[in-house]
């Protein structure tokens, strides 16, 4: 039961993620912040997936505020980006935080669609466990 309930949560973060995909173009997003301590920091970044094409990520460094991205990794049980590794690469080279998304599918199970995002970007950000 306990497996479930955490698939389920993290088909649901999945799901909130994936509705704020785009196709067209990266957007900048802004994050939230709060005026608690003088330490904290605020972070602009952004998404992508293989729909944006290829991406000139030295522009994208030196154009905007943005310092992280996230990539999208995977849909459903079966499809991975096409681009997902290579962004990835490139982000990264341009100095880029890196964070990878799942396009959750109704229709595959919870368990297939955390089994795939976790093969996929396991080795390309941080290590998955269940």
């Amino acid at each position: 039961m306990k497996t479930n309930a955490k698939c389920l949560l993290l088909a649901v973060g999945c799901l909130l993620l994936a509705g704020c995909h785009d196709r067209h173009r990266p957007k900048a997003h802004k994050s939230r912040t709060h005026k608690s301590t003088a330490a904290d920091t605020r972070y602009d970044g952004f998404y992508v997936s293989q729909h944006q094409g290829n991406i000139d990520w030295a522009a994208a460094a030196a154009g905007t505020s943005a310092r992280y991205v996230y990539i999208k990794a995977t849909e459903g049980a079966r499809h991975r980006d096409g681009k997902y590794a290579r962004y990835v690469r490139e982000a990264r080279k341009n100095g880029f935080l890196i964070g990878s998304y799942h396009y959750f599918r109704m229709t595959s199970s919870a368990h297939a669609q955390f089994d795939n995002i976790r093969s996929t970007s396991a080795s390309k950000t941080r290590t998955w466990s269940r």
